[in-house]
């Protein structure tokens, strides 16, 4: 709940999601009489299921300055979604995410993690990490009702969707402060633009084949939305949906630990959070693979010594040889 602001972070997401304390509480009312009295009776066509569609929008900015993504509220009857397709997109060579799979193999894509200079987070869903600066300092609007003048959260980590570019205000960033699509540790896929809309509502799940020079290692994965540019956004806007990642000594589950051999080809996959998106038509669907998102996640000192316990930190030399990216992808 953003109190009454439409928007999050940089986006915003039109009148629809506002969620005001009135509305908030006029839903928990109706929840309770219908399920806590004796009494309570649910609507016969009441659909079990509600979800918000983000996307739709202009994608200029609004009034106050955010990304108009728009979205909008709909009513279904199960979850997952029974009509929802499975869609493989592959990892190409070239940087294509491409619905046709290579004839065969391509030529492995490689980056190098350096823990000392990790990809720092820009935006992302979790809940938003404080302190309490001077007085004046800027807050977000759904912290605002709890707090005096005086007493104002400051973000550290801030929630929420942003374009992935990095800047002074958030933490871990440096000079000179680029996209992250232009850094040498971040390997980019996208589609070409969309020739028409593509909603993707459920969890997405992401497989790479991987190899390192370390015998413990992480890989990220990010789904993007990449808005075209426009005189609002010159550059366009790149919007993060959401992302994930895989430990490698983890990647056979959690129940043990499997250190890799170094050159080894492995198979890891990346579950993302359930999701709800409307590509709209221009925009590119877009996977980044990196090895770091700092400090949301953990840096892996690559080193394969006990979690929390490791005495240094090496700099790993990643391989890409492939891999798919699957989205539950709405007719």
């Amino acid at each position: 709940m953003r109190g009454d602001a439409t928007y999050t972070l940089d986006v915003d997401f039109g009148e629809d999601s506002s969620w005001g304390v009135q509305r908030y509480f006029a839903e928990q009312l109706a929840f309770f009489d219908r399920w806590l009295r004796e009494d309570g009776v649910a609507p016969a066509d009441e659909a079990p299921v509600r979800i918000f569609v983000m996307g739709g929008g202009s994608g200029r900015k609004t009034a106050l300055g955010k990304l108009d993504h728009g979205g909008r509220w709909r009513e279904e009857h199960e979850w997952p979604l029974a009509r929802a397709q499975e869609t493989v997109y592959h990892l190409r060579a070239d940087g294509s995410l491409a619905l046709e799979a290579p004839a065969g193999e391509e030529e492995p894509r490689r980056y190098a993690y350096d823990p000392a200079h990790p990809v720092p987070t820009i935006g992302g869903n979790y809940c938003s990490v404080g302190e309490l600066p001077a007085e004046g300092a800027g807050m977000e609007p759904a912290w605002s009702r709890f707090l005096s003048p005086v007493l104002r959260l400051r973000n550290i980590l801030t929630p929420g969707p942003a374009d992935q570019k990095e800047t002074p205000e958030f933490f871990a960033a440096s000079e000179p402060y680029p996209r992250l699509s232009e850094r040498d540790d971040v390997l980019v896929y996208e589609t070409e633009p969309l020739e028409e809309p593509v909603e993707v509502t459920g969890r997405a799940r992401v497989t790479l084949r991987v190899s390192s020079s370390a015998v413990d290692t992480d890989f990220t994965a990010k789904l993007v939305d990449v808005h075209p540019p426009n005189e609002d956004y010159p550059d366009g806007y790149d919007m993060l949906i959401n992302d994930s990642l895989i430990r490698c000594r983890y990647r056979e589950g959690f129940e043990r630990e499997v250190l890799m051999e170094p050159g080894e080809v492995v198979e890891v996959t990346i579950e993302l959070a359930p999701t709800s998106n409307l590509f709209d038509r221009g925009h590119r669907i877009r996977l980044d693979v990196s090895s770091s998102n700092f400090p949301r996640l953990d840096l892996n000192p690559n080193t394969g010594e006990p979690i929390g316990r490791h005495t240094h930190q090496v700099v790993a030399e990643q391989t890409v040889h492939g891999g798919t990216v699957t989205l539950p992808v709405i007719p």
